[in-house]
């Protein structure tokens, strides 16, 4: 929820625009003078300061620039019933964003409020992008030499397989070893995958088919544990579509081995295939539930977060890449609401790529 701090010595005001934010779905601090602010705010939380021009203890101008210093993230807001040009222009020049005339007009507030949200939605968007060329600088480099480095271990186990072959306790032992060499190269490929440059060659095909396909390939590998695929389709116009049939299946694995991991044996899979829009173009809407635990508050909040993960042995970055794979196919990838009990998630995929 985002935080606003309402700088506002008018109780009136104060109160109206404090009821206003608050069922707009902002959490609201609001003090009627800098002073108060200052010792109770916590000002590192706030996303937008709204002020008044004139408070009991002093002018914006004079006020904004120890504004500036408890809160450099936070966009501050002038609020002022003097419409003068020279305070407009100093008011911009303290660091103000904008300027908004009493009585305050609530529509225009709400579309400051706004722009200033896309702006740091954006800004955190740009800085991930410049983190994210950076780690994939730095992961190309390590990967290379992490690979020569893998490959001359596997040929020597490979070797020294063959030389305790019969030994039970060696052996098992090798294929320990094997088993964390794979873990290594996929830990190394999830890595290369959320950084690189992602390039998608999509073709006409069954959506169904891939699914089924990610299905089969899971299991597979799957030791102990079962995962059983159930299919619905809604609608007789079926799921065809333009999409990378690897990509696509990547984001489908992820999604059945998070459900091995977290559904009792045999985790049951449930996919539905119907007609839906993104964006105003026709699409397939993919939604896919287990009969898993569910995800709790803070998954839900953070499962597409790169890095972020509960299992022992994850990386956090399977629906990360999941989540770059879908908006590459300018799909998009999103929690369902799970009222039937279970991790539920609707995929949609454009029909056409043109």
């Amino acid at each position: 929820m985002p935080r606003i701090l309402l700088l506002e010595d008018d109780l009136d005001t104060q109160a109206n625009l404090r009821d206003i934010l608050e069922l707009d779905g902002y959490q609201v601090d609001a003090a009627g003078a800098m002073r108060e602010a200052a010792e109770a705010a916590d000002w590192g939380t706030y996303q937008a300061i709204i002020m008044d021009r004139h408070l009991v203890d002093g002018f914006a101008d004079e006020l904004l620039p120890k504004v500036r210093t408890l809160a450099p993230q936070a966009a501050v807001i002038l609020v002022t019933g003097y419409p003068d040009l020279d305070s407009t222009i100093s008011a911009l020049r303290h660091g103000a964003v904008d300027y908004i005339l009493k009585p305050v007009n609530v529509d225009a507030l709400r579309a400051s409020l706004a722009r200033i949200a896309d702006l740091a939605a954006a800004e955190q968007r740009a800085r991930q992008a410049e983190r994210l060329a950076t780690i994939g600088q730095m992961i190309a480099a390590v990967s290379h030499e992490a690979r020569n480095a893998l490959q001359l271990t596997w040929a020597n186990l490979e070797m020294l397989a063959e030389e305790v072959a019969g030994q039970d306790e060696p052996m098992r032992l090798v294929h320990r070893i094997f088993e964390i060499q794979d873990g290594l190269t996929t830990l190394l490929d999830d890595l290369r995958s959320s950084v690189a440059p992602l390039v998608i060659k999509p073709q006409r095909a069954d959506l169904a088919a891939t699914v089924r396909k990610a299905h089969d390939e899971v299991q597979a590998v799957a030791k102990q544990k079962s995962i059983r695929l159930r299919e619905e389709f809604a609608d007789d116009q079926g799921p065809r579509c333009d999409f990378d049939a690897f990509r696509i299946g990547q984001v489908f694995r992820n999604l059945f081995e998070n459900s091995l991991a977290a559904c009792p044996t045999p985790a049951v899979v449930s996919v539905r295939y119907e007609s839906g829009e993104i964006d105003g173009r026709s699409a397939v809407r993919v939604t896919v539930r287990d009969n898993g635990p569910g995800l709790n508050d803070e998954q839900k909040l953070r499962i597409f977060e790169p890095f972020y993960t509960t299992k022992h042995k994850g990386t956090g970055l399977g629906m990360a890449i999941a989540k770059r794979i879908m908006e590459a196919h300018q799909g998009d990838i999103s929690l369902g609401n799970g009222d039937a009990g279970g991790a539920e998630f609707v995929l949609t995929l454009p029909r056409s790529s043109h």
